[in-house]
């Protein structure tokens, strides 16, 4: 799929990120609107604040960690304070944050 100009020059460690996201919402049946709605994303990311804003449901906030926790295998620094802020601004437990650390870690080892 082609990127926008903006895109085109992404950091190939970004480049790969977007295509295993992409793979996977493609997987979902999702690959067209994925790709354009993950490039406006990636010019323009919304913020962790406006994301909870987005999911006020206590149950819902849970699958977006969920969600995030799947996509980013947190190998580095920003992405596990990344994650670590989602965890805190959707207002999660700590043993809940744990439980889907714990299950998504089992799930990406295979």
């Amino acid at each position: 799929d082609e990127l926008s100009p903006p895109l085109q020059k992404l950091p190939a460690h970004l480049a790969a990120e977007r295509g295993r996201i992409l793979d996977g919402l493609g997987e979902a049946g999702f690959r067209q609107e994925a790709a354009a709605w993950l490039d406006r994303e990636m010019r323009d990311p919304a913020s962790i604040d406006e994301w909870a804003d987005l999911v006020p449901d206590p149950e819902k906030r849970a699958q977006v960690y969920t969600a995030a926790r799947l996509a980013i295998d947190p190998d580095t620094l920003q992405e596990r304070e990344f994650l670590r802020r989602l965890a805190d601004t959707l207002g999660l437990e700590p043993e809940l944050v744990g439980h889907i650390d714990s299950a998504a870690a089992s799930i990406r080892a295979g």
